[in-house]
């Protein structure tokens, strides 16, 4: 569980910055439908969600294009 805890780091880092932006990306970026945070909450950026891809790559996730 450790192990677990310790990859999914990263991801949890990313989800305090961009709140839950970053968490309906991630649902897109694997193929499923995260869509756009209600108001007045925010999306992520596109930054965050590079930062999102790249970690997700790290941990052999695939995205989406």
């Amino acid at each position: 569980m450790v192990a677990i805890q310790v990859q999914l780091a990263p991801l949890e880092r990313l989800r305090n910055r961009h709140a839950e932006g970053i968490i309906k990306s991630a649902l897109d970026l694997v193929g499923l439908t995260g869509g756009r945070v209600r108001p007045p909450r925010m999306d992520a950026n596109p930054e965050g969600v590079a930062e999102l891809r790249d970690e997700l790559d790290k941990l052999g996730v695939e995205t989406s294009s």
